[in-house]
């Protein structure tokens, strides 16, 4: 039944398009230095992948960052730096909350054979830190191997046009 309730918060973050809507707000007043726009990107991946699937919260996190990924060459480090960010993120968003992944399903369910299974509140105590120093620990290590701020000082802002008739400004690659 968890599982369902997921599916049904993603299908109607996605069809209202609240999840874009919320994560292009954050990722427009993040700055424009490459790692505050990195650890944005995961910190909203991570929150993504907590309340839909951490197969879909990835797709939908791809989906903002492609204006900064079509302006470099893909074997640019920080689209590199980017895309393995948002993997790592959303799998660790996949732990973080019961009905993000089938097997917090199967966990859930094995813990409470031997009596109360652990309670939102329980599972995320314990969830919530694990998942953001896991973040914060693979931000360091992306910052470390690809460097993603050395040929990029300044993500550039451009206005993008969302499905309503405002403008805001959103980050995109290359220096302008």
């Amino acid at each position: 039944m968890l599982l369902l309730g997921g599916f049904a918060i993603a299908a109607a973050l996605s069809k209202h398009f609240i999840a874009k809507q919320l994560a292009v707000a954050i990722l427009s007043r993040v700055g424009r230095k490459p790692h505050h726009v990195l650890l944005a990107n995961m910190l909203v991946a991570t929150f993504a992948s907590m309340w839909i699937s951490n197969v879909a919260a990835p797709v939908l996190c791809f989906s903002l960052v492609q204006p900064i990924l079509r302006t470099l060459p893909t074997t640019h480090a920080f689209c590199k730096s980017l895309v393995i960010g948002i993997a790592l993120a959303s799998n660790l968003g996949g732990m973080t909350s019961p009905i993000a992944s089938p097997q917090n399903i199967f966990a859930v369910e094995r813990m409470g054979m031997g009596g109360t299974p652990p309670s939102w509140l329980e599972w995320f105590a314990i969830a919530l830190p694990v998942s953001f120093l896991g973040n914060l620990l693979c931000w360091g290590l992306l910052l470390l191997v690809y460097k993603p701020g050395k040929d990029i000082k300044e993500v550039g802002m451009v206005g993008v046009c969302r499905w309503t008739a405002t403008c805001i400004g959103l980050p995109v690659g290359g220096c302008f």
